[in-house]
């Protein structure tokens, strides 16, 4: 982690379309399409393997950062009943489900009382892509297995967010930095 990898490994192709994306200026939807067909290829291709032959903990783990770009890669591993609050990342995200099945309800940006905009539950090779300002309110749940595990790609790292809280609306939310760091070793080795 640390410098943005250039060679080498399945997440090259997601990696190299980031950056192409940002060399030209900010994300936009185009940018995170291809984003998309970049993780949705990798998984095809058997990218992520060594996330099938391992039992996870849950918790959220640190597996690429770059510096260059400032957009960091995180295993995220939910566990039966866990559910994040109604929230926002203030970045683009794209997100990709590795195990099991996530359910992701989106909400329209109300300050005062979001709505539901749209309900889905997401399986094994499933991609979700989120822009702001518009289209990155939403809530995250497990919903299937003993637990779930999903890969996301922030544009940067997620120190902080927006949290809904009912009757105050959106307040923002340091968000605790504890996350596990993976040794590089097994960050190559999730990332092959």
């Amino acid at each position: 982690t640390g410098r943005c990898p250039h060679t080498g490994g399945s997440m090259q192709r997601v990696i190299a379309a980031i950056r192409e994306q940002l060399d030209r200026g900010p994300m936009t939807d185009r940018g995170l399409e291809q984003v998309r067909r970049a993780l949705q290829e990798t998984y095809r291709d058997q990218g992520f393997r060594c996330v099938q032959n391992r039992h996870w903990e849950p918790g959220r783990y640190l597996c690429l950062k770059c510096d260059e770009y400032g957009f960091v890669g995180m295993l995220m591993v939910w566990e039966k009943g866990q559910a994040t609050p109604i929230h926002d990342h203030g970045t683009w995200a794209c997100e990709i489900v590795l195990q099991n099945q996530i359910k992701v309800t989106e909400y329209c940006c109300g300050e005062e009382k979001p709505e539901v905009v749209r309900k889905g539950v997401y399986g094994e090779g499933d991609v979700l892509s989120l822009l702001p300002p518009d289209g990155d309110v939403h809530k995250v749940e497990h919903h299937s297995g003993d637990y779930a595990v999903s890969f996301h790609i922030y544009g940067r790292e997620m120190s902080w967010n927006r949290v809904y809280v009912p009757g105050e609306g959106f307040i923002y939310n340091q968000l605790e930095t504890k996350y596990t760091v993976l040794p590089e070793q097994t960050s190559e080795q999730l990332l092959a």
